[in-house]
């Protein structure tokens, strides 16, 4: 990432700041895309009030786009925008804003890009465990899936309003997750003990076929903790191989 100032530009420990607009090309970032992707940008005005009248312009050869770009100081936004490939200009057309974070993604050969987002909290997941029964009570011998994600319960585990709680360790395949992985990528599983104290001893394993791993999963109930797994194509069945676990979020990407 290439950043141009040839004038009135100043940095602090979180942000590039433009004290001015970018005319005549007199402050900008520059990168090549080597793909059709997805570009980030955060950025705010230059002070604590919204300047929303500042844009954050993106160029890609004859491609341009502009979003207001100028929020508060304090509350910086983020800006999406799809980009094709090629030699990526981004400029602050109107007046100064400053810049806390460029991110841009692609996936590699046109792939096309997988994600399955798996959120207990959602309304989807909190309306099919409903019929199960009421928030905390047990859940036994079933099998639901949503949005192709199956959780199985032979005895023991209930719901709450963000989470599902496997009641204990997943002896005999008595309570798991399973999904099918459709091509190598990356699991993200957030986790915590049953209670509000830590329990590392308690694992969240993950096998794919003759793949297993497992990383400690009992968190603090106050503050679950994201666990990530990079895993090959299969049939992916997550447990709790020690005791109780609550699962709050299961992430797939390619």
């Amino acid at each position: 990432l290439a950043f141009h100032s040839g004038s009135k530009s100043k940095y602090a420990a979180t942000y590039i700041q433009f004290g001015g607009k970018s005319g005549d090309m007199d402050r900008y970032f520059k990168f090549t895309a080597p793909e059709q992707g997805t570009l980030k940008i955060t950025s705010s005005n230059t002070g604590s009030a919204e300047a929303m009248d500042r844009t954050v312009a993106v160029t890609v050869g004859e491609d341009s786009q502009a979003q207001p770009g100028g929020f508060s100081k304090s509350t910086p936004g983020e800006l999406e925008y799809s980009i094709p490939a090629g030699e990526v200009v981004i400029t602050a057309p109107q007046n100064g804003l400053c810049f806390f974070k460029v991110e841009y993604t692609y996936t590699t050969g046109g792939k096309k890009a997988i994600e399955y987002d798996w959120d207990f909290s959602g309304a989807d997941w909190q309306a099919a465990l409903g019929e199960l029964g009421a928030v905390n009570t047990d859940i036994t011998g079933i099998d639901i899936t949503v949005e192709g994600l199956l959780f199985h319960s032979g005895s023991k585990s209930k719901y709450n309003t963000t989470y599902i709680q496997f009641g204990g360790k997943s002896g005999d395949m008595d309570r798991y997750f399973k999904f099918t992985a459709p091509e190598q990528g990356t699991l993200k599983i957030t986790s915590s003990n049953t209670g509000s104290a830590e329990a590392m001893d308690r694992t969240v394993a993950v096998t794919v076929g003759e793949d297993s791993q497992a990383q400690p999963g009992g968190f603090s109930k106050s503050t679950p903790g994201e666990l990530e797994f990079s895993i090959p194509a299969g049939d992916v069945v997550i447990t709790a191989p020690q005791n109780g676990l609550c699962f709050f979020k299961i992430h797939y990407n390619n």
